[in-house]
């Protein structure tokens, strides 16, 4: 055997290399990815289209959901009280006119209310664990697993519904644990507009935000229309549709491309065997680092304190958000049927759509071009008037004598719905992007905790507006009256300022220090 010579073969010299280059095996051993981003419009596109397709099964599902509801409770009081009344509907039935009583309407607003809470319970648990997740593994995965939540939950419920003679109806509750998978809707959100804040410069970010809301809200113009013609045959048809449409979603997901690192510089990513190793790693650690995160989620609070007198008004978003109670408001005070309130919400949600798509982004392409408005100004002017119409509109649907003056309260009341789209907008622009996701997942935690406690509040409300009758009834929408006031108290005490403003008094802060 010939010896290894002690000294290389080839001269060496200082443009020589110190470490030899990779073997011809370690080479192997690696792939160079180059990556390419891809299309912030279609990034944006796929999102809206996923809760375009999310919100429409919703909404196809949920006034046909709350009509077996309402069916299902008056059978059993009327079984009790007065059985001649069964039937006359045909086929063991009940005429939906018999079912306007305030124990039947009271039992279906709690049923609902403690569901909401018990959903939010869920959200106000694990919207942060999942938050920090799409941070760690990505926003993909995250939707992925908020849309099979919400299609396992669907189907649960209407087994429920289908044995609601025999079961409790309460068992409906179960269906919280979805928020296991995915967080639900405060995390679904907070994903949604994640996404878009990662692929969205700041002066176009508004706009798309409001896009978003559009393609929520136009679901609630057709999907309910839909459902109300479809229930007049069986609400059986619109629900069971809405379950088959939600899990397309799923599969839509497959195609939004991950945008966890999208600001990142473009490298090339080198891919080796010991990949699989770190992800062993990142799971083993999952939880410290979770632990850790939280305990440092909130700091960026303190970098603005315009920030804190923001968040309270989204203690009310998911509260104005949710039609339920309105739903049966309408109902019950104006003695029509579901399918005929379906539709006048529905006339709301029209006007709600043109507000977003046409009104609110002309209105802040004004203040911030012909005026020369900054983005926050303009934002902070438009969630201040979107807050007063808001509030107003409630109240005059709280009042309302007639089906005429209600729906000019609903219009006035849709003019306001950019509130939370300005808000959260603003927000974004005082934080440093990487606490981006963070500050939409705490806004869902925020949302969560208002919906949370809101909803029996409401629930109740509602029954005991109905137990005093007239103009009484409508004293849910009084209360949301009442707390859109104190929030435009907040945003008074907020102001108007430049950043520049806030930036001597920074300065100013710090030289006092």
């Amino acid at each position: 055997m010939t010896a290894a010579p002690l000294l290389p073969s080839r001269v060496l010299d200082e443009t020589t290399p110190l470490l030899p280059s990779p073997t011809g095996n370690e080479q192997a051993d690696k792939t160079v990815v180059r990556q390419k981003k891809p299309s912030p419009l279609f990034i944006t596109t796929v999102a809206i289209l996923w809760v375009l397709i999310i919100e429409f099964g919703d909404e196809l599902i949920n006034p046909a959901q709350t009509r077996v509801f309402e069916s299902i409770y008056c059978q059993l009081y009327y079984k009790d009280h007065d059985p001649s009344v069964i039937g006359i509907e045909g086929h063991g039935g009940i005429a939906e006119k018999w079912c306007k009583i305030p124990v039947v309407q009271g039992q279906v607003a709690m049923l609902k209310g403690w569901q909401n809470t018990l959903n939010g319970i869920g959200m106000l648990l694990f919207s942060l664990p999942w938050g920090y997740f799409a941070d760690v593994y990505g926003r993909r995965p995250t939707l992925f697993l908020v849309g099979l939540g919400f299609w396992l939950r669907s189907v649960y419920v209407q087994i429920i519904c289908y044995f609601g003679l025999v079961v409790p109806l309460k068992l409906i509750w179960i269906s919280s644990l979805h928020t296991l998978i995915g967080g639900s809707s405060s995390v679904a959100a907070a994903m949604i507009y994640t996404v878009i804040s990662d692929v969205t410069p700041e002066e176009g970010r508004v706009t798309i935000f409001l896009r978003v809301q559009a393609a929520s809200i136009a679901t609630q113009v057709g999907a309910p229309i839909l459902s109300a013609t479809l229930m007049n045959w069986n609400p059986w048809v619109p629900m069971l549709s809405g379950v088959a449409i939600m899990a397309i979603p799923l599969l839509l997901v497959l195609y939004l491309p991950e945008t966890l690192n999208y600001n990142a510089p473009e490298t090339d990513s080198i891919i080796t065997s010991s990949s699989s190793s770190t992800i062993s790693t990142k799971s083993e650690h999952f939880v410290l680092k979770m632990v850790h995160t939280f305990s440092s989620s909130l700091s960026f609070l303190g970098s603005d304190i315009r920030i804190l007198f923001i968040l309270p008004a989204f203690f009310l978003h998911m509260l104005i958000l949710n039609r339920d109670t309105l739903l049966q408001y309408i109902s019950t005070r104006y003695a029509i049927s579901i399918a005929s309130a379906t539709v006048l919400i529905s006339v709301r949600s029209g006007l709600i759509l043109f507000s977003l798509l046409l009104l609110l982004p002309a209105l802040s392409y004004l203040l911030r071009h012909r005026l020369q408005l900054s983005s926050q100004k303009s934002d902070l002017i438009l969630a201040q008037g979107s807050t007063i119409i808001m509030g107003l509109g409630f109240l005059m649907i709280a009042l309302a004598p007639t089906i005429p003056l209600l729906m000019v309260a609903m219009a006035l009341n849709s003019f306001g719905w950019g509130l939370t789209l300005f808000l959260r907008s603003l927000m974004t622009s005082l934080i440093e992007e990487h606490h981006i996701a963070r500050l939409n997942t705490l806004v869902g935690v925020v949302d969560t905790i208002g919906f949370m406690t809101g909803s029996p509040f409401l629930a109740w409300a509602f029954g005991e507006g109905l137990e005093l009758g007239g103009w009484r009834t409508g004293l849910p929408f009084l209360i949301c009256a009442g707390a859109l006031a104190i929030v435009t108290i907040f945003q008074a005490r907020l102001g108007i300022r430049e950043d520049r403003d806030f930036q001597q008094a920074d300065e100013d802060l710090a030289s006092g220090a």
